[in-house]
């Protein structure tokens, strides 16, 4: 994700990448955006479910799976994060 500059950016990404999601929920790809977003903003748990989300659409997406393992970690959910 790039550098965004403040929270409105953000949320911004998040509505866009939810209607991405709308017209095409089986990509991964939005999801682990809009899960960064989440996650920049402090939504832990949404963060987690749009990660587990593309997980699911994409079993070995490296990406996902390791900024769910980092948050899990930052969460201090740390079995759960071994795994990923």
């Amino acid at each position: 994700m790039k550098h965004l500059n403040n929270d409105e950016e953000v949320l911004e990404h998040i509505n866009s990448y939810s209607e991405i999601i709308k017209s095409n929920p089986a990509d991964a790809y939005p999801y682990y955006k809009r899960a960064n977003a989440y996650k920049k903003l402090g939504l832990h748990e949404q963060a987690l479910s749009d990660f587990e989300m593309a997980i699911n659409l994409k079993p070995d997406y490296a990406d996902a799976l390791y900024n769910r393992g980092n948050l899990l970690r930052e969460l201090e959910q740390f079995e759960k994060a071994i795994n990923d």
